[in-house]
């Protein structure tokens, strides 16, 4: 099992930086790809229940919402990739630090191939914590300008 581990802090209002990070219409774009909401959420249109489709670099993820607190966090499960690897679960939380928001955002996985899954996991978490830091830049950048 591996584990994409990466963080930012973000200065401007933790609901805003929540807002915009689980905008999932606008997710894909803040990492250089597209993405959609498939499905809306139970109670909110981004919360629980919703589904979103992010494609980037030639990769295409179907991701449903398994868990929203507006404002703190939400947790998220991928359906369907075009990599064959195992996917535990994802969580993006916002937590309020003296004028500031710190951002963490935590993914688990594994690959389910012998001998070569360690060294898929090693490359995986190398591009995925500079895929998710990539949108978490971005955020900051459009946050700290308006």
């Amino acid at each position: 099992m591996a584990i994409i581990q990466t963080g930012i802090t973000i200065n401007a209002a933790p609901g805003d930086v929540f807002a915009l990070l689980s905008e999932h219409a606008r997710l894909g774009e803040l990492g250089g790809g597209t993405s959609r909401l498939l499905k809306p959420g139970i109670l909110h249109p981004n919360g629980k229940g919703a589904v979103r489709e992010i494609k980037v670099g030639g990769l295409r993820f179907e991701e449903e919402i398994t868990a929203f607190e507006p404002e703190f966090s939400y947790s998220y499960q991928i359906l369907s990739c075009t990599l064959p690897f195992t996917h535990e679960g994802g969580t993006v939380t916002v937590k309020t630090a003296a004028g500031h928001a710190d951002v963490h955002w935590e993914s688990t996985f594994y690959w389910p191939i012998p001998i070569l899954g360690g060294l898929l996991d090693a490359v995986t978490v190398r591009q995925g914590a500079a895929g998710f830091l990539k949108i978490l830049r971005a955020a900051k950048r459009e946050l700290e300008a308006a």
